[in-house]
């Protein structure tokens, strides 16, 4: 298990690790996490950080791991059937979700050695509030620009085989290129891999959908929970997934609107009310107060760039007919007609 994670099997010793856990079953992994996970409710914030580094480095192994034998299954035997390909790819499912399940039950029988371990699983946290963006650099000097109410979590130092942080929000991430170590962001249900390139990752928690669109370079984004097919996106290319049906939306972007918002610039093509009013909350750090609900119908297109809150509200009053009214330094009442 030990030599599994740290990418040291040997082809048929890797078979053998995602043939047992396929065998063993995912039911009696998670149980056994359930019955210990109680008795360490004291660390569960830290622990489920700290797992969710595990996780994505538990996923770029037995992707690499996956890739790497069928590879090396096609050199060998050239007439390869897809019934083969599909037992793979049974098996590292299985083995994802059996792998995290191990490493949560070791983590919580050995949590006090771990603790000493900083420089192995030390984890770090930016948060960003509304009204406010942030950059900063990851250890490996990629660049990222968190949008407003947003947070990153990311190791204080990246492993010697992957590059792997979580993000909630909105974050555009211009990455260092290695070929030995592929950057991952997990957002939602996605997790988008990297080798060096640039990207924007849009995956609130309060959204119907996560959306990632590529601005440089090439990335491919897998669901992070669901058997999809990896997808891959070049340059202008970005892809949607409706969170609540599971439906996959690839399709060419406009600049302004995906990454618009780096440069300050507010850009609303064809956006629903909840859409408009959500991004001015993040932006501005306000709440908005509705005199009655807006249907679906409702619709509006426009930009605003390096505008106060009060001149974007007056724009977008202009075309839609409805006053406001600032209550206090946070509130603002909206009145439709």
């Amino acid at each position: 298990m030990k030599k599994f994670l740290q990418g040291k099997c040997t082809p048929e010793e890797a078979r053998k690790v995602m043939k047992w856990f396929d065998t063993i079953g995912e039911e009696k992994f998670l149980e056994l996490v359930e019955e210990d996970w109680h008795h360490w409710s004291e660390h569960t914030t830290e622990n489920k950080d700290r797992l969710l580094h595990i996780l994505g480095k538990i996923h770029t192994r037995i992707s690499e791991k996956e890739l790497d034998l069928i590879h090396k299954e096609k050199q060998l035997f050239p007439t390869v059937t897809p019934y083969k390909r599909y037992n793979y790819r049974r098996y590292s499912v299985a083995a994802v979700v059996g792998l995290l399940a191990f490493a949560a039950i070791t983590f919580v029988l050995h949590w006090s050695n771990l603790r000493h371990d900083v420089s192995a699983v030390a984890l770090k946290s930016k948060q960003v509030p509304k009204g406010q963006k942030a950059s900063l650099y990851l250890s490996d000097g990629t660049k990222v620009i968190l949008n407003a109410g947003s947070r990153i979590t990311y190791p204080e130092r990246f492993s010697d085989t992957s590059r792997v942080v979580q993000l909630q929000g909105e974050a555009f991430f211009d990455v260092v290129k290695d070929k030995e170590k592929p950057f991952s962001v997990i957002s939602g249900d996605l997790i988008t891999t990297a080798l060096g390139t640039s990207f924007n990752v849009k995956a609130y928690e309060q959204g119907e959908s996560v959306e990632i669109a590529l601005a440089t370079g090439k990335v491919e984004v897998r669901g992070n929970r669901k058997k999809k097919t990896p997808v891959i996106l070049l340059p202008g290319e970005s892809l949607t997934l409706d969170t609540g049906r599971g439906v996959f939306r690839k399709e060419k972007f406009s600049t302004k609107e995906k990454l618009g918002w780096i440069e300050n610039l507010l850009y609303f093509r064809d956006a629903e009310a909840r859409e408009v009013f959500g991004t001015l909350e993040r932006w501005y750090g306000v709440e908005f107060i509705f005199n009655k609900e807006v249907g679906e119908k409702w619709r509006y297109s426009g930009e605003f760039k390096n505008k106060s809150l009060e001149t974007v509200l007056k724009g977008i009053a202009y075309v839609k007919e409805f006053e406001f009214s600032f209550k206090g330094a946070s509130q603002v009442e909206i009145y439709f007609k």
